[in-house]
């Protein structure tokens, strides 16, 4: 949220500071409002401010949901396992709105799997297992390419170790939206 009200800030300088004159339909109170809660997307009149605010939308989504759901994500108990990939492999196809985040899921699910694997919650063979199956369903949900990039993405962030370079610690440090939205908006 601090990271929008300062890129909103930063845009509101800029245009005071300038003899930009901006004529954007899409700068109102109600679309600001929706923006800082990331409702936009839900509202299917409120033009988008910036083309990002989609995915942080859904990440919001996911950490909201991702409360819930942590008790039997964190559970070594098979039964509890079952009932978060029957989730992650149902709710896609059943809510199938791309401004929800159970659009994602099998994206965000090849994540909970990593974590699981990590923390020891499952083993090497389930983890791989999962994993595949994931994919599948991914391959045939959203394609290729998706597939491919949550796959590479899933694996590198299990098994790869870096060195730690503090500036990338530093990137990461900082909340992304703040150079994606300073990038996009070029303010």
């Amino acid at each position: 949220m601090a990271t929008i009200l300062l890129v909103i800030g930063l845009f509101l300088v800029a245009l005071v500071t300038s003899k930009f004159q901006v004529n954007d339909p899409s700068i109102t109170p109600l679309n600001i409002f929706l923006h800082l809660f990331f409702l936009n997307d839900l509202i299917p009149t409120a033009p988008a401010m910036s083309p990002v605010f989609w995915t942080l939308a859904i990440d919001l989504q996911y950490y909201l949901l991702i409360i819930c759901l942590f008790p039997l994500i964190n559970s070594s108990k098979l039964l509890y396992q079952l009932i978060v990939l029957a989730i992650a492999y149902g709710l896609p196809f059943l809510i199938t709105d791309k401004s929800l985040v159970f659009s994602w899921l099998l994206l965000f699910n090849l994540g909970t799997i990593g974590f699981q694997f990590v923390s020891q919650k499952i083993n090497l063979t389930q983890y791989i297992l999962t994993t595949a199956i994931t994919c599948l369903i991914l391959y045939f949900d959203k394609g290729l390419l998706y597939m491919s990039v949550g796959f590479v993405s899933a694996v590198i962030i299990v098994f790869v170790r870096s060195p730690k370079i503090s500036f990338f610690t530093f990137l990461g440090a900082v909340s992304y939206s703040l150079y994606l939205d300073i990038i996009v908006t070029g303010k």
